[in-house]
Formats: C-alpha cells, sequence, structure tokens
C-alpha cells in the first residue's frame, strides 16, 4: 500500500495532457471569458434570426489565439477588416462569374494563391490572419451562392450576413477579454523585455570563456535572437493598450536595436579572447577579467536598477583606462568595443526600465526591419492554391454537398501556420478533429433533440466540452489540438434556430474536415519548402546584396534594416542543415552582420570627415568589392583581388585629403587587413598564404615600414651606450631592448598575422583594426 501511495505521489501527467486536466488559474479565467464570447455571439445571432449562426462562433474562437488585450484588439481590427475586404471580393467575383463557376473558382484559387503568398512576406500574426479571413469569406460567399439557384438579392443577403457574422463574433471576443480579468500585453512584454537581458547575458559568458564552446555559444546566440523577435512581435499590440502602449512600444524597439548591436559586437570580442589570446597585454586582460565577471555578477542579479549599475560602474571604470596602455590598434580597437559593449548593456537597462515603466525614460527608436524568401512565399502560395483546387475539384466531381468545407478551413490552417512547423500543428489539428467526432455525435444525438429551441440547453452542450477545449489555448503546444476539436465541434453541431439534428450529415462535416486536413498534410509533403542548398545559396547571396546597398541609407536606418534582416536569415541557416553544418552556416550569418556593421561605421566616418564626393563614389565601390568578396568566400572562393584594388586606391585617396590624420589612415589599414584575413579564412586559405597578406594589400606600406625599421635601428645602434659584460652573460635586455621588444611585439606580431580570424565572425572590426605587424612600430 505505501510504495502505491509513493507512486502515486511520483505520477505526474504528461504537460500536454495536464493543461487540460489540471489547469492554472489563469487558463480557467480564460476559458470562462471564452465561453462567455462565444455564448454571447451565439445569442446575438441567434436573435437576429442569421440562418448560419455558428460562425458567429467559429470567429471567436480564432480571436481565442493569444488572448491579451492588445492582441485581441489588434487581431479583432484586422479580422474585422479582412471581413468586408474579403465580401466585397466575393460580390465582384459572383458579378464577373455567377453563370460560369469553373472560372470563378479558377479566380478564386489565384487570389488565394495571393493572399497566401503575400501572409508569408510578414513577421506580424495578426496581418497573417487577416490575409486569411480575406480569403476564407470570399470562398464562402461564392461557394455558398453557387450551391444553390440564388437571385442577386439573396447574394447580396449571404455576403451581408456572413460578413456580420464573423464580425460579431469578433467583438464579443474583444468585449469579453477586456472586461473580464483582463490580461495585458505589457505584462507579458515586460517579461519578454527581461529574457531579452537574460538570455543575452547568458550569450556573452559563453563568448567571453576561452573555451571554444561552440555548439553551446551558437545555441545561446539562436535564444538571444529568438527572445529579440518575441518582444518585436508583442510591441506592435502593446500600442493599443492606451496612452501608455507607445513609449512601451518605442523602448521595446531600443532594447531589440541594442542587443542585436551587442550580439555583433561581442562576436569579434569573443573570437580574440578564444582564438588570440597572446595579442592581449596585461591591461587589456584585466579589462576583460572585470567584464566577465560583471556579467556573471550582472546575470545572477534580480534587481534591474542593481545590474545596470554594475554596468554602468564598470563603465566608467574602463573610460578612466589611458590610451597608451595598449600598444596595438588591435588592442585599442578591442577597448573600444568593450566600451561599446558596456555602453550598449547600460542603454538596453534603461530600454527594458522602460517597457516596464513608460515614464522612467524617453527612448526613440525604430522597429527591426523584415525579409521575406521570395522562393519561400511562391512555395506556400501555390501549396493554398493547390489546396484550394482539390477541393474545388472534390465538390464539383463528387456533388457531395460539404465538400465545400476543404476549400474553407484547410486554407485558413495553410496561410495561418505556414511559418510554423505546420506538420506537428496538423498532427495536432487531425487529434483534435477525431476526439471532436464522437463528442459531437453524442450531443447532438442524444442531447439536443431532446429540448430543440432551448437556448439555455444550447449553451450548457457547448460550456462542457467548449470550455475544456478552450483550455488547450493558454499554452502553445496545446494550441492545434484545441483549435481542432473546437471548430469540428462547431461545424458537425450547427448550433442556430433550426437545427435538423441528423448525425448523417453532421458525420460528413466531420469527416469533411479531416479529409481537408489530411489533404493539406500530403500537399506539405509533397510540396516542400525549398532544400537546404537552395535556401544556403538565396540566404547568402541575398545577404552580399544588402552588404552592397547599405550605403544608401542613414546610420541608423542602416542599422535597423540589417539587424531585422540578418538576424531572420541567421535562423534560417540555422535551421536548414544538420548539426554539423549548422554551425558553419551560422558563422557565415554572423560574419555578414560583421561585415554589414563595419560598413555603416566607415560609412559613418567618412561622412563627419569632409563629406567628400569622391570618397562617397570609392566608399560605394569599396562596399560592392567587399560585398562580392564576402560572397565568394562564403563558396570557398578567394577571390578577393578587386577588393585589394579598391581598397589601396581608396587609400590613396584619404592620404591626400586634409581630413584624415595618421590615426585615421592607421585605423583605414586595420579595417582591410582584418577583412582581407578574415574573407581569406573563410574561403580556406592556407596559413602560408595568410602570412603573406601584409605585402599584398599595402607594399608600398610594407616597404616604407621596412625602411623605417631599418633607420631606426640604426640610429639605435649609435645611441645605444656599451653593454657590461655581466649583463652580457646574464642573458636579459636592457631597458631599452625591452622597449624596443615591447613596441615591435616581437616574434609574435608575424604569428598573430598569420593566426588571423578563424572564426569568420569578427568582419565588423572597423576601428583601429589590427594592421600588417610591421606598420605597428
Amino acid at each position: 500500500m505505501s510504495s502505491l501511495t509513493a507512486r502515486l505521489k511520483e505520477f505526474t501527467l504528461p504537460p500536454k495532457l495536464a493543461v487540460f486536466l489540471t489547469p492554472s488559474t489563469s487558463a480557467v479565467q480564460f476559458a470562462v471569458k471564452a465561453v462567455v464570447a462565444m455564448a454571447l455571439a451565439l445569442y446575438i445571432a441567434i436573435y437576429l434570426d442569421f440562418d448560419r449562426p455558428y460562425w458567429t462562433l467559429i470567429s471567436a474562437v480564432f480571436l481565442q489565439i493569444r488572448p491579451q488585450g492588445g492582441q485581441v484588439i489588434e487581431k479583432g481590427m484586422f479580422q474585422i477588416v479582412g471581413t468586408v475586404l474579403g465580401g466585397v471580393l466575393g460580390l465582384i467575383m459572383l458579378g464577373l462569374y455567377i453563370q460560369t463557376p469553373p472560372l470563378a473558382l479558377a479566380t478564386m484559387a489565384m487570389v488565394v494563391f495571393v493572399f497566401s503568398t503575400l501572409s508569408s512576406m510578414t513577421h506580424n500574426f495578426n496581418v497573417t490572419y487577416f490575409c486569411a479571413m480575406s480569403a476564407v469569406t470570399m470562398n464562402l460567399i461564392v461557394v455558398i451562392s453557387l450551391s444553390g439557384d440564388v437571385t442577386s438579392n439573396h447574394i447580396f443577403e449571404i455576403a451581408v450576413q456572413r460578413v456580420s457574422e464573423i464580425c460579431i463574433g469578433a467583438l464579443c471576443a474583444t468585449v469579453s477579454s477586456m472586461l473580464l480579468w483582463p490580461q495585458h500585453v505589457e505584462r507579458e512584454i515586460t517579461t519578454h523585455a527581461r529574457g531579452v537581458i537574460a538570455k543575452a547575458l547568458d550569450s556573452m559568458v559563453l563568448h567571453l570563456i576561452v573555451e571554444d564552446k561552440r555548439r553551446e555559444r551558437h545555441g545561446s546566440l539562436l535564444a538571444a535572437i529568438g527572445a529579440v523577435e518575441l518582444l518585436e512581435a508583442d510591441a506592435n499590440p502593446v500600442v493599443y493598450e492606451g496612452p501608455t502602449g507607445l513609449g512601451r512600444a518605442r523602448a521595446a524597439h531600443m532594447l531589440a536595436q541594442k542587443t542585436l548591436s551587442l550580439i555583433a559586437e561581442m562576436q569579434v570580442i569573443g573570437h580574440l579572447v578564444r582564438e588570440h589570446p597572446d595579442w592581449i597585454n596585461p591591461s587589456l586582460q584585466h579589462v576583460f577579467d572585470r567584464l566577465r565577471e560583471t556579467v556573471k555578477q550582472a546575470s545572477e542579479e534580480k534587481d534591474l536598477a542593481a545590474s545596470r549599475k554594475l554596468f554602468s560602474d564598470l563603465r566608467k571604470e574602463v573610460g578612466n583606462i589611458a590610451d597608451s596602455e595598449m600598444k596595438t590598434p588591435l588592442q585599442h580597437r578591442a577597448l573600444q568595443g568593450v566600451k561599446e559593449v558596456l555602453q550598449h548593456l547600460v542603454v538596453m537597462h534603461d530600454a527594458c526600465r522602460g517597457v516596464a515603466n513608460h515614464r522612467s525614460v524617453n527612448l526613440r527608436a525604430r522597429p527591426i526591419s523584415r525579409t521575406y524568401d521570395v522562393l519561400s512565399s511562391i512555395t506556400i502560395g501555390l501549396r493554398s492554391s493547390l489546396m484550394f483546387a482539390c477541393g474545388a475539384t472534390l465538390w464539383i466531381a463528387t456533388g457531395w454537398d460539404v465538400a465545400f468545407l476543404t476549400m474553407v478551413l484547410p486554407i485558413v490552417f495553410s496561410i495561418m501556420f505556414a511559418q510554423s512547423p505546420i506538420k506537428a500543428v496538423l498532427r495536432a489539428v487531425t487529434v483534435g478533429n477525431l476526439v471532436a467526432i464522437p463528442v459531437s455525435l453524442i450531443v447532438n444525438g442524444l442531447i439536443l433533440p431532446v429540448a430543440p429551441g432551448f437556448y439555455e440547453l444550447l449553451v450548457l452542450c457547448f460550456i462542457l466540452p467548449m470550455g475544456l477545449a478552450v483550455l488547450g489555448f493558454s499554452s502553445r503546444p496545446t494550441i492545434g489540438y484545441a483549435l481542432g476539436f473546437c471548430l469540428t465541434y462547431i461545424i458537425m453541431t450547427l448550433p442556430g434556430n433550426y437545427m435538423a439534428f441528423d448525425l448523417v450529415g453532421s458525420l460528413e462535416r466531420g469527416l469533411s474536415i479531416f479529409i481537408g486536413v489530411l489533404t493539406l498534410y500530403t500537399l506539405f509533403r509533397l510540396v516542400p519548402a525549398p532544400g537546404p542548398l537552395i535556401m544556403r545559396k538565396r540566404l547568402i547571396s541575398a545577404t552580399a546584396a544588402d552588404l552592397a546597398s547599405l550605403g544608401l541609407r542613414s546610420e541608423d536606418d542602416s542599422e535597423s534594416w540589417l539587424n531585422g534582416r540578418l538576424i531572420v536569415r541567421i535562423q534560417r541557416l540555422a535551421s536548414i542543415e544538420n548539426t554539423e553544418s549548422q554551425h558553419s552556416l551560422i558563422e557565415q550569418g554572423l560574419l555578414g552582420l560583421n561585415l554589414g556593421h563595419a560598413i555603416i561605421k566607415q560609412a559613418h566616418r567618412f561622412t563627419l570627415d569632409g563629406d567628400d564626393p569622391r570618397l562617397r563614389a570609392a566608399m560605394r565601390q569599396w562596399q560592392e568589392a567587399l560585398s562580392e568578396a564576402y560572397l565568394a568566400s562564403a563558396w570557398g572562393d578567394n577571390n578577393d583581388q578587386r577588393f585589394v584594388a579598391v581598397s589601396r586606391e581608396m587609400f590613396d585617396m584619404m592620404e591626400h585629403s586634409r581630413h584624415f590624420d595618421e590615426t585615421k589612415l592607421k585605423r583605414f589599414q586595420g579595417l582591410c587587413y582584418r577583412i582581407m584575413l578574415t574573407l581569406r579564412r573563410n574561403a580556406g586559405v592556407s596559413e602560408d598564404q595568410l602570412g603573406q597578406l601584409p605585402a599584398t594589400l599595402f607594399p608600398g606600406l610594407a616597404k616604407r615600414a621596412a625602411a623605417e625599421e631599418d633607420e631606426a635601428s640604426s640610429q639605435q645602434d649609435v645611441n645605444d651606450p656599451p653593454i657590461a659584460a655581466d649583463d652580457d652573460q646574464t642573458g636579459q635586455p636592457t631597458d631599452n631592448q625591452a622597449s624596443s621588444d615591447e613596441g615591435d611585439g616581437g616574434a609574435t606580431g608575424q604569428d598573430d598575422a598569420e593566426d588571423g580570424s578563424s572564426d569568420g565572425t569578427d568582419g565588423d572590426d572597423d576601428d583601429s583594426e589590427d594592421p600588417p605587424p610591421n606598420n605597428d612600430r
């Protein structure tokens, strides 16, 4: 008995089943709101004597996906606008093709293709929902009108009723969500903001350690990027939550931008710590140690203000370090990189505070830009239009009245979940559909016929099964189960004023939905997304094209545009290949991000230093040459001759300009050297060839530096006093020798040049980059 009791105590339900059987308080509150919204929508539709009031329930069900206040308002608004647009398109379609149904269906398939393609070009789920509602409303109006002998007045009445039913469901769901236990997006966006900082700090810890934990490091980067995307997804609907929403949205955009800039900068510092510790002098090593300690301490700190103070104090401490303590341009750049990282962290904490309390700070930032792949979007549109064509063929060929459902609900799924793990979603929808079929038959065949027209009993029959099913909307992994059950249950029972209680018809409707979902699943197998090789080529080519066009925008616009497009590509590159190849693909995306930041900073620097039209034109050519070299190196081709030639021409122009002093010239040398080293190592160039890079990039400077070195050596021989025998025997260098060795970097300077950038992610090391070793003297 005791062993049985112990086993019962240790027994836990599977996570998905626990959502329905042991729900949380918030989930129960959400279920109550959903049931109230559906009951109210059904009552209004029955009171107005609509012929198909169950569409109000379907409309209310779709609004239960992410039911927070701002989300419901934005989604309801898009649903109403999309429904009206679909109704107008349906009337136009009937006016043109009412006498030729096949031509009407063919035109509808093309319209479905357009809506589905456009829906995949946005990252706002509510805009995707707008496209789905437009297509489905058009389908409903046209198909219902074509299925019977109707007049023009009846057609208009059908359109008005369909639009009214869907709008009533949206309004009831919005009112219920706002009045009963309102859940605001501001709470969720505050949680996401803290999550962004936490994941960014975790990624920094992995970048600052000497061990090369590449898999863990890339995993932490993807987690941080995913947290940024969740934050951006909530930034739009929070605007609808009162006058404070706009300030919170701006703070969220600022946090997203600074986090992505932090990720780009940490690639350079992390690469230096892991790959080239011999390039780090004691002063810089102390800075890295302090940064590592502070990041670990901040990651364990629960108080946001205390965490910000840690980085603010360290920023002041690092700011007091004299530049003279850094002996090489690379060390100067690394110190500057640490200062930029600390600045990003301080602003990130301020932005997080602004998300939680918009009055605490006044931040303005642009939302991150988004990108899409045209080929992937066309594939999604083709899949949806094929699904409609299959449903239309089944409807016409068999004469099956309920076959039109295969042209409605599966189209919604194909549009709304095309960018999700659709196969898992469809499997969950199928399970919900199969569970709903017997439940609907029992309710429709045994309970409802007892009291036809009895509204209270009708609502009661919906409270128990639907109230249990909508609990699944409170958890992302169970949304598919809840959606499949609710939609099948509503379509099979068809609640309204004139219910037929036809078990055969009810079963046919359930099977029609099952066939539609099964057909859609088959189409996803037959028409898959573009393969890994195709997507790799397209994503890397698109990144190279973005690098070539960065100079056409201002610095702020370029940063927002670049960050948004590159994080999407990094995520796609990480998902299209297996684990071993995935890391190299992530590195290609990170390299593009770093090179993009290098271009932005160099273009901004030219703007500040005179804004010479000739330099702007040269910068344009340099940028295009860099884009070509990146594209070639990504495929293992060392084709950077044009970049070398343009860099030399650009340096000659800078050298003859009065706006650039010696420091700025060395910075540009270091930038070009660093980029060349990174690109050639990315292309797989051998270490021996990398060692010849200083002489091939700026040969005149190498000769000049060698001559200056010989002259300095001769002058030192003349000025040095005789060395005592004791000193010579001890083998210890004199002060002058030690100073000379320290300035030269000794024999390690050439080794450093040969080591280069094995990680391929430090292309944005654009300030005081590591120049040829002979130029450091």
